[in-house]
């Protein structure tokens, strides 16, 4: 599965209440990379976690690596699998099954075709099901039963436009007639459904105490309760009246609706609360077809012409989503009151905390247009490494502080914060606050001399030295005179066995070095590289190691892990 990359933030030791309302993570599957049609009418799973869809296009499964499309050359609108090695499937005036042959490869094999003329004009199967052993294939007028594969004609003068299953037994709606029981060749109508027979009913789903829940298109939800019928208030019904619910699932307390006009709606019953999630949120499109919640809480949707998936659980979270794109993201920070994003087009702000994230207003800052690589916040001022030279962010504008060429970073030196040292293209400048701590004022006093290389990854320890990473080729020290106008001293470390070369960060005044083998710090009595046991025993193994955000003091440094190298 490709995932596309807009803005994302991990979230690390924020305020808790600001989470609350922010959106799952969003993987969207285009037609394109599932290589199918663009209608997904059934989604389910296997026994394995596979995911199979009733495509346009046929048949299509997921392993959790890649997509394969079976087909049988029609519109498949159900699927079901039967927990061995068959997949059921429901067509136009068509059923049957796919299954492996001795090599691995799926294949269809019709049910239907072996009909008295009769019943073959039987249009769509919409749904399937396994009941008592024997497998259940619903059209509109007609049941077709499989057992020990013989097939049943079980026929209903009225139109169904839904089933369920629910604890083995069979319901459906008839059009026009309320909800029935089926059995043997028999309809049992449930006493009261039939006052609300002109709603379409779209779903049925099972409720606590043997009640059902009555999904319709366009009049709410109501609770079935053996000889009464009733609606299910919830806070926001105009919407739930308006958008056209099209098929649902139920897990615990919520009810998961997928509509034609408004993507995804959550209903948690025992409080009335409504969630949405559609383009704004990051869909594809508002048409949800079908849809399978995980045991995780995580939610796949079929849609009119894609496939999404939401990770409820995910600790990543959406931001900016929908048509938005705002680049590629290169840094972020909060800074008296605002979130900043830092990109390739540009940098962007909002306010802080995001209490929900439907209201939020992303604005880009003054003239920050272009590639920006760094955000770093000291004191009260926020610099920003940008392309184009070293800013300051103020009220929404970026203020020019050196435009020569582009800066990577900024690290203060001394004991006040006072001074800065700025990584640019060509080396090191430094920075002066000539104004006081509540109205900071910043210039750019001299060019390090003696110094004219590019650093992307500079730190500042409590020596005096100034570390940076050179060109993946290992670590260099530097020793500046008092006045942090030249280079006195240099040393470099070069790489054994490509250790050092990933990362560095900074934790209670000392600077630590991410490596393949761990992360090591520099006892600079005995002039070593030393394992630093405390942050080891913090991270554990890793193969490879890389630092997310440097912000240990106050929150923990966030570092990212993994078994792939490169």
């Amino acid at each position: 599965m490709k995932y596309t990359l807009t803005l994302l933030l991990l979230i690390f030791s924020v305020h808790t209440y600001s989470i609350k309302n922010w959106l799952p993570y969003i993987n969207n599957i285009s037609r394109m990379e599932y290589g199918g049609g663009t209608q997904n009418w059934t989604i389910t799973r296997d026994n394995n976690g596979w995911i199979y869809a009733a495509n346009n296009s046929g048949l299509l499964q997921f392993d959790g690596y890649s997509w394969h499309l079976f087909s049988n050359g029609m519109i498949i609108r159900t699927a079901y699998h039967d927990g061995k090695e068959r997949i059921y499937v429901g067509a136009f005036n068509n059923f049957g099954y796919f299954s492996p042959d001795e090599k691995g490869a799926m294949h269809y094999h019709s049910l239907s075709d072996s009909l008295e003329d009769k019943y073959r004009n039987f249009s769509d199967v919409w749904d399937i099901y396994c009941i008592d052993h024997s497998i259940y294939f619903v059209s509109y007028n007609h049941i077709f039963k499989l057992t020990n594969d013989e097939i049943t004609v079980i026929q209903s003068k009225e139109r169904m436009l839904c089933s369920a299953n629910i604890n083995g037994n069979l319901y459906v709606f008839k059009e026009n007639a309320g909800v029935f029981l089926q059995t043997g060749q028999l309809f049992i109508p449930l006493a009261s459904t039939e006052k609300i027979s002109n709603y379409h009913i779209s779903e049925i789903l099972p409720y606590q105490d043997q009640k059902l829940l009555l999904i319709t298109e366009y009049h709410g939800i109501y609770i079935y309760d053996n000889s009464t019928t009733v609606p299910l208030i919830t806070q926001n019904d105009p919407l739930l009246k308006s958008s056209q619910l099209y098929c649902a699932e139920i897990k615990d307390d919520k009810i998961y609706i997928g509509t034609i006009k408004s993507g995804l709606i959550i209903a948690d019953i025992p409080t009335g609360e409504i969630e949405q999630y559609d383009i704004r949120s990051g869909l594809q499109n508002n048409s949800v077809l079908s849809l399978n919640v995980t045991e995780g809480d995580n939610i796949w949707l079929g849609l009119d012409n894609g496939i999404s998936y939401l990770e409820t659980n995910s600790p990543l979270s959406n931001l900016y989503t929908g048509n938005q794109n705002y680049g590629v993201g290169y840094a972020s920070i909060i800074h008296n009151g605002y979130i900043y994003f830092g990109t390739n087009q540009g940098l962007y702000y909002s306010p802080w905390p995001i209490k929900d994230i439907r209201h939020l207003a992303l604005r880009p800052v003054k003239n920050a247009d272009g590639q920006v690589w760094n955000l770093t916040a000291i004191g009260k001022t926020l610099f920003c490494g940008h392309n184009n030279g070293a800013f300051m962010i103020e009220e929404g504008t970026a203020i020019p502080l050196m435009g020569e060429n582009g800066f990577w970073n900024f690290t203060p030196v001394g004991e006040n914060k006072s001074k800065v040292l700025a990584g640019s293209y060509t080396g090191l400048v430094l920075l002066e606050n000539k104004g006081t701590e509540p109205a900071p004022r910043w210039i750019s006093t001299r060019k390090i001399k003696g110094f004219n290389l590019s650093v992307r990854y500079v730190e500042y320890d409590e020596s005096d030295d100034i570390w940076w990473i050179f060109h993946g080729t290992g670590l260099s020290a530097i020793k500046l005179n008092s006045e942090y106008s030249k280079v006195v001293s240099c040393q470099h470390y070069p790489n054994q066995n490509n250790s050092y070369q990933t990362n560095l960060f900074k934790d209670k005044g000392r600077v630590y070095f991410t490596t393949d083998s761990g992360i090591y710090r520099y006892n600079s009595i005995r002039q070593e590289f030393e394992l630093s046991e405390e942050w080891n025993q913090r991270i554990g193994n890793r193969d490879y190691l890389r630092v997310v955000s440097n912000e240990c003091v106050r929150n923990g440094c966030m570092i990212n892990s993994s078994l792939a190298r490169g």
